[in-house]
């Protein structure tokens, strides 16, 4: 049955729940370079952080005229974050 299927598969991994990839939030701490802390005792370093579409500049077509846009994370902003497996690194999904 697909069903058992797929319980089988979402079991065979083993190891905890807090093993596996979750959202979080958190506060910039720092800007340059960007630096997280998660609740009031996790800080997370520039090393572990992909900051996905923040602090990159893109090229986006605005009624067929070419504009650039830069959003910036600022020491501050809330934002949401998701931890890869294992907690070894943390994708910024968006600001909250």
């Amino acid at each position: 049955m697909a069903g058992e299927w797929i319980i089988k598969k979402l079991t065979e991994q083993g190891g905890k729940d807090s093993q596996y990839s979750d959202v979080l939030f958190g506060t910039v701490t720092s800007d340059n370079p960007i630096e997280v802390l998660v609740g009031n005792n996790m800080p997370l370093p520039n090393s572990l952080i992909n900051t996905g579409r923040f602090n990159k500049s893109r090229k986006v077509e605005i009624d067929g005229s070419e504009s650039t846009i830069l959003e910036r994370l600022n020491k501050g902003d809330r934002v949401a974050l998701l931890r890869g497996h294992g907690g070894q690194s943390f994708y910024i999904l968006d600001k909250v």
